[in-house]
């Protein structure tokens, strides 16, 4: 084998390993952009377990201090030297906010991820296009 062809060869194999990792890139980042699509069009579908029994439940909202991580009481620090202090119990008005920011939340962080595996789509496609062609190219080239 000339010289040439084990150039020929090793470019080849570089252009063939760049698609497949622009292949990898893609499926990566068009599953993330089809994740952010589903939390725009359904975002009760993505909230986190601990936050949605709160957002179903009144009850488990005031029991987890208005809708925090599991464990979070709802009682002010103790002064010094004190018992800790109840605090006032969240209004209904509060939960319903709290319900309204969590989906306009999850809306939010649905756009990023879209917009995001968009942009990934947008730079990686042309790069796997180019080293697909080229070595498409070399390929018909040596016979």
């Amino acid at each position: 084998m000339t010289n040439g062809g084990k150039k020929s060869i090793l470019l080849q194999v570089y252009l063939y390993l760049v698609c497949l990792i622009a292949i990898i890139f893609i499926i990566i980042w068009a599953s993330t952009g089809l994740w952010g699509l589903v939390k725009v069009v359904v975002p009760q579908f993505t909230i986190q377990s601990y936050e949605m029994r709160s957002y179903l439940n009144y009850d488990e909202y005031v029991r987890t201090g208005g809708g925090g991580p599991r464990g979070v009481a709802p009682t002010a620090p103790a002064p010094e030297g004190g018992k800790a202090v109840e605090t006032a119990k969240p209004s209904r008005q509060e939960w319903e906010t709290y319900k309204s920011t969590l989906l306009t939340a999850q809306r939010y962080n649905g756009f990023q991820d879209f917009a995001q595996g968009i942009i990934w789509l947008i730079v990686v496609v042309p790069v796997l296009i180019f080293h697909w062609r080229n070595a498409k190219r070399l390929r018909e080239s040596e016979g």
